[in-house]
Formats: C-alpha cells, sequence, structure tokens
C-alpha cells in the first residue's frame, strides 16, 4: 500500500513540474494553477478551496420565497456567518468571480420550486439543486433555509446547507421567541432589526453547517 501511494505521489509531482516546464516556456507561472484546478478540482477537498453562496429562506406556510423584510435580514446575519468562516479558514471562499450563485428573485425562486416539488423525493431535489444550480455556477456550498412564523409570533428557522461533492443535507432547527427575534433599531425606532442574540446564532448556526462541507 506505502509503495502504490509513493507511485501516486511521484505522478503527481512528475506532472506538476511538466506542467511547471511549460508555464515557464510561456513565460508565466500563473498558468500552472488553473490546469492543476482543472486536473484535482478545486473545492470541497483537503487543502482545496470551498467555494460557497447563499440564497434567500423560503416560508413554509406559503411554500415560496420570503418577502423582502425579513428576508433581508436573515440574509445578512447568513452572510455574516460565510463571512467570518472565511476569516477563520481562508479555504472557504465566498461569492469569488466565476464561483457563486447570485442572490437573486430568479434563483431563490427555482431553488423554491425544486425544493417544494411534491413529486420529486429529497434525493432527486438535491440532484437537480447540485446539477442545475451549484455546478454550473462552481459552488461546493449552498446555504438557504426555512422560515416559519408561528401564531403566538415566534420564529423558528432551519438554516441548510447542500454539499455538491457529497450531495448531504445539514441543518439545524432554531427557535426564537418573538421578543428574541424581532427589535427595534436603537437609532431609529421606526426600523425593525433582528435583535443581536438572533443574529449571532444564526451567523454561528451557518458556520457550524458549512464547517461540514
Amino acid at each position: 500500500m506505502r509503495s502504490v501511494r509513493k507511485l501516486v505521489n511521484l505522478c503527481i509531482i512528475v506532472l506538476a513540474v511538466g506542467l511547471m516546464g511549460q508555464a515557464q516556456n510561456c513565460g508565466d507561472l500563473s498558468q500552472l494553477m488553473p490546469q492543476l484546478d482543472k486536473l484535482f478540482g478545486s473545492g470541497g477537498g483537503k487543502g482545496g478551496k470551498v467555494y460557497i453562496s447563499n440564497l434567500s429562506f423560503l416560508d413554509v406556510d406559503s411554500k415560496s420565497v420570503m418577502g423582502a423584510g425579513d428576508a433581508e435580514l436573515i440574509n445578512a446575519a447568513v452572510e455574516e456567518g460565510m463571512k467570518k468562516l472565511a476569516q477563520q479558514e481562508p479555504k472557504y471562499v465566498v461569492n469569488e468571480a466565476g464561483h457563486t450563485l447570485a442572490n437573486n428573485d430568479a434563483n431563490a425562486q427555482k431553488l423554491s420550486t425544486i425544493y417544494w416539488e411534491p413529486n420529486f423525493s429529497k434525493a432527486e431535489k438535491v440532484d437537480k439543486i447540485v446539477n442545475e444550480m451549484m455546478t454550473p455556477n462552481g459552488i461546493d456550498g449552498l446555504v438557504f433555509g426555512q422560515f416559519q412564523q408561528k401564531q403566538d409570533g415566534s420564529v423558528n428557522l432551519r438554516p441548510i446547507v447542500i454539499s455538491k461533492s457529497t450531495k448531504n443535507i445539514v441543518t439545524e432547527s432554531r427557535t426564537f421567541k418573538k421578543e428574541e427575534f424581532d427589535c427595534t433599531d436603537p437609532n431609529n425606532p421606526n426600523k425593525k432589526v433582528l435583535c443581536q442574540e438572533a443574529v449571532e446564532d444564526i451567523r454561528d448556526t451557518v458556520i457550524r453547517l458549512l464547517k461540514t462541507l
């Protein structure tokens, strides 16, 4: 087994040296990296970059994309988590050019249509999301989630992360009382914001889920 591993490592070294020579002949060593990316892949592997994007949460009761107000507040907390993780571990890359899925109405609606389709199994839904939305846009992890507001004003959030490489879904359920979720901007009493503890909870949950990629 050890001899096989040595042979594989030797082959990689020889291939890398050949590519380096090719890049030097072209006068630009930077040409090496895109070729290695194509050969060995970029995301999800040890030492490789993991490209991540997010889409707006989906409303459980209406089976559609959330309305703009709460969606924007939740998106901000999710994106804070993504950026914090990228700062902690540079292998995670947020919405890099060529590796991003725009968080716009068209993409959110497409995700919603696939996610709520009753005739698709869970595996079929994941396959469609990976094959139609993640792979064409070069992303390894997609963050979205479910939102549901109860009659007593409490909120249940379920952040979700899908992995392109494993086609796994990981999720956690977070429940907030109304007064834990809805707060007023201290600088503008007419403006609604997420309570700071809710922001931190969503942020940290997203980080935990993304670390499973």
